[in-house]
């Protein structure tokens, strides 16, 4: 399975960095990477200002409002919303801008067929994505690349996540509000249901026990037990809510303390 993703490192052509937003404690910078005869590369790396160097990188993967219609890059910093605990932890919140979505988004296809085909195309390009990031990451010196991370929220939680079985430099993950998908038919090559088993890193999920798009029963509690991670680096957090319902600075709590014992205490 793995093989079908197989990419070759290439250096890109020309690399640009610009600080585009401050806060009182973070910074923001919009990276572009320009390869030869391939689109250019975006990708958003939100850092803490006074936290030592060089800071774990965790990879964002976000949800379906990434990918509903076309819009600037740049609104992937409303993601910080959800995400900015990851700063405010003392690491570095990378954002890639993943194939079709913000301004990388194409319209949806309204054949069965081609839908599905898109299915097929989105788990090759997001694994492309995520290589470029990673590679990336490995050429600064304010990022410790051999300690990323991976947040997921939503659909980042269930479809992105297949890069946890694919990606061998993903040290951990947070799965916030994910699970196996159940809505409808999906391809193979994007059901994270053949992947989980071939998961090995620790691996937390935090979901709601009434959460309606991915039900307890048949789509978190399925995952958890599909992940081929040892138990006694699994494991799940259920709160009494819905999708995405739950206290966030708890949120924040259990997942800084899960890539604290399994990336490493920043402090």
């Amino acid at each position: 399975m793995r093989f079908q993703f197989s990419t070759a490192r290439v250096d890109p052509l020309e690399v640009t960095v610009r600080p585009i937003q401050q806060s009182p404690v973070w910074i923001a910078e919009e990276v572009t990477l320009r390869f030869p005869g391939e689109e250019l590369a975006t990708l958003y790396i939100v850092s803490p200002r006074a936290h030592r160097k060089p800071l774990q990188p965790i990879i964002y993967g976000p949800p379906q409002n990434c990918c509903n219609l076309k819009r600037p890059n740049r609104n992937t910093l409303e993601q910080l919303r959800v995400a900015e605990f990851v700063v405010n932890s003392g690491r570095a919140l990378v954002m890639p801008i993943w194939w079709n979505s913000y301004e990388r988004w194409l319209p949806p296809a309204l054949d069965a067929d081609a839908r599905t085909d898109v299915q097929r195309k989105e788990a090759l390009a997001w694994q492309r994505d995520l290589s470029v990031a990673l590679d990336y990451l490995e050429s600064r010196d304010d990022v410790d690349a051999k300690k990323a991370g991976y947040l997921g929220f939503s659909r980042g939680a269930t479809y992105n996540a297949i890069e946890l079985a694919i990606e061998p430099r993903l040290k951990a993950a947070v799965l916030l509000s994910g699970g196996i998908s159940v809505a409808e038919p999906i391809h193979p090559m994007l059901d994270l249901v053949n992947y989980a088993p071939r998961i090995g890193v620790p691996v937390l999920m935090i979901n709601g026990r009434f959460d309606h798009i991915f039900p307890y029963t048949q789509s978190q509690k399925r995952l958890f037990d599909l992940l081929g991670t040892p138990a006694t680096k699994k494991s799940h957090i259920v709160y009494d809510g819905g999708h995405f319902t739950y206290p966030p600075n708890s949120v924040a709590r259990d997942a800084s303390n899960w890539f604290d014992q399994h990336l490493g205490s920043v402090y």
